[in-house]
């Protein structure tokens, strides 16, 4: 999980343009949402349903990295 939350937050930060941290409410705006969910796929071999993006799990890193562990069938 750290790996995961280390590599969220590289992308969460490269995309948007500024730091983030595990925990703080993420502002994104859609492109950059749309933009993200493909970089994420792309890292960790992953595929995402319309339906996961959503509010819940883009609130922040940490729930982004639960998202990604949840995909890869990570414990």
């Amino acid at each position: 999980m750290d790996d995961t939350r280390a590599r969220v937050r590289e992308l969460v930060s490269e995309l948007s343009g500024a730091p983030a941290t595990d925990d703080a409410p993420l502002e994104l705006d859609s492109l950059t949402i749309v933009t993200l969910i493909e970089a994420l796929e792309d890292a960790f071999d992953v595929r995402f349903a319309a339906r996961d993006a959503n509010e819940d799990n883009f609130r922040s890193v940490a729930a982004l990295a639960a998202l990604v562990d949840e995909k890869r069938g990570a414990p």
